[in-house]
């Protein structure tokens, strides 16, 4: 009943405001026919400019309601609003999901009151705070033995200078050189020599950050595409797409590609990745190399937190919409194991594009156009 009368508030205040010309443009709460439950919405999604009618918000819908599941869009519109809310105690989701955090620092101050408050948050602040920025994170992953690109840190404050004669055989010649914190490959530069003026001009696009100069990785060739992989893990389901450097595209990994390619290693360095990181949902850029006298995968954007969901259909360079709508579901699927105090399974599901054969091992088809195999 309480849900019932917010909901009609909210109702009555945008028709006013309609008829007075001044339309609400705040996201609204979606509900399914058979929403239950104490909390006034189940799953809220931070993501500033995205609104109710657009595509990805309407695949979430269509997700959350096959489970009964609730949900809001906490855009620029309304985000200061629900962070004092959340403070206040007056709205407790079942589940946070950030997606705009790196960009948009309202929506970081959303991310911890939702924290602060107990909600479960896809993003944990703390975990964010070391697996997120590259240079905290370059130590535990070297400690962890896994397979990142040698590289030398600069701190922030700590003059630019030339390489030792060490440290330049371990990085080479030519060297990526980039910012700790970064989207979308802001302020990295490639292919440069490691020297302190090289180093120290790369440093100007964001002088309060650390750097890294790392080896520059060379990848091969899958038949006609880069040998570039994006590997996820959706709430504890592991996957992979293509992913093109070079255009900045992305496509769909069938099991046909695995096995040709023999990509596998990869699903597996994602698996690491999340047992060391216990992060729910993140992304890894990982390079493929020809394995000589360096290790075959490469990790090279280590761990990714606010993936891109917006379909290709919307955003040109987004992920497909059959692995958008896939990842939607699953994580609408988490939420509702959530509010209703399930486990997850036990070991690690894996999800691709095509049919499988029994060549595959133990298939069970989750679709017509994609798949799941169970890994222990």
């Amino acid at each position: 009943m309480a849900n019932w009368m917010r909901d009609l508030s909210s109702k009555i205040v945008r028709r006013l405001r309609q008829i007075v010309r001044r339309p609400d443009p705040r996201p609204w709460v979606l509900r399914p026919a058979n929403a239950s439950g104490t909390a006034y919405v189940d799953f809220v999604i931070g993501i500033d400019f995205l609104h109710n009618h657009s595509k990805l918000v309407q695949m979430f819908y269509k997700a959350c309601s096959a489970y009964g599941v609730s949900m809001l869009l906490a855009n620029k519109h309304n985000v200061r609003e629900l962070t004092a809310k959340a403070r206040a105690g007056r709205i407790r989701p079942h589940v946070y999901l950030d997606l705009c955090s790196a960009t948009n620092k309202e929506f970081g101050e959303l991310l911890k009151a939702f924290a602060g408050a107990g909600v479960y948050t896809i993003g944990n602040p703390e975990r964010l705070d070391l697996w997120t920025w590259k240079a905290r994170a370059q130590k535990p992953l070297e400690q962890a033995g896994m397979p990142v690109p040698p590289t030398v840190l600069v701190k922030a404050g700590e003059p630019s200078r030339d390489l030792t004669a060490e440290e330049r055989a371990a990085v080479g010649e030519k060297v990526v050189i980039k910012p700790s914190w970064g989207v979308a490959q802001l302020g990295v530069v490639v292919g440069a020599r490691p020297t302190a003026e090289a180093i120290e001009k790369a440093r100007q696009f964001a002088p309060e950050d650390d750097y890294l100069v790392q080896r520059l990785i060379k990848w091969e060739r899958c038949g006609e595409r880069s040998a570039y992989v994006r590997g996820y893990n959706v709430c504890g389901t592991r996957t992979l797409l293509w992913w093109s450097p070079e255009t900045r595209m992305y496509d769909m990994v069938t099991w046909d590609d695995v096995r040709r390619y023999d990509l596998m290693g990869a699903l597996d360095l994602v698996d690491r990745m999340s047992r060391l990181t216990g992060m729910e949902f993140f992304s890894s850029e990982i390079a493929i190399t020809n394995g000589v006298n360096q290790p075959r995968f490469v990790l090279i954007d280590y761990c990714n937190d606010q993936c891109d969901l917006n379909p290709v259909s919307v955003q040109a360079d987004g992920p497909p919409d059959e692995w958008s709508a896939w990842a939607v579901e699953r994580l609408a699927e988490f939420v509702w194991r959530k509010r209703s105090g399930l486990p997850e399974a036990d070991g690690y599901p894996v999800w691709l594009a095509g049919t499988n054969d029994t060549t595959a091992g133990a298939v069970t088809p989750a679709s017509d156009k994609g798949a799941v195999v169970s890994a222990a």
